[in-house]
């Protein structure tokens, strides 16, 4: 079996990103009075995108996140991964496989944020092209079909 091309999905994937997302999760939700351990994220959030993250927590407290939530709680996490994180094991002896295969990065995660970390991990000649996920999009990650690569790509 042969393949024209190969699209990742970001965190959990190529970025080691789980473990300081979902701590910063739990203390951003535990600043705002919604007391939330580490274990209960992974539990209840782990993979999830924004929007359905946002309805579990809303859910289980029965009340709606602060308008401010998301601004405070990327600056949060923001600190968080700049304490330092790295690629999945594996991930860039695995791209280094692929040789001239086309790849690209598919994530709901923002495009700054996924630049930043390809260049934190030394991995961001391997993208040929990016897209990300429309903000109010209901889907984790962008179909196959959505892709498209960058301005200039």
């Amino acid at each position: 079996m042969s393949f024209a091309a190969i699209i990742f999905d970001f965190d959990g994937v190529v970025a080691d990103s789980e473990v300081r997302a979902n701590m910063s999760l739990a203390e951003s939700l535990t600043a705002v009075g919604m007391p939330t351990t580490y274990d209960e994220c992974l539990r209840d959030y782990y993979g999830h995108n924004w929007q359905e993250t946002q309805r579990r927590i809303e859910a289980r407290f029965g009340r709606p996140l602060p308008a401010d939530f998301r601004e405070q709680h990327r600056t949060r996490a923001r600190a968080r991964f700049m304490e330092g994180f790295d690629a999945v094991p594996g991930a860039p002896a695995f791209l280094d496989t692929l040789g001239p295969l086309p790849r690209a990065i598919a994530s709901s995660s923002r495009a700054e944020y996924i630049g930043w970390a390809l260049g934190l991990f030394g991995l961001d000649h391997h993208s040929r092209g990016m897209s990300t996920a429309p903000t109010a999009g209901t889907a984790a990650s962008p179909f196959p079909t959505s892709i498209s690569p960058p301005p200039g790509g």
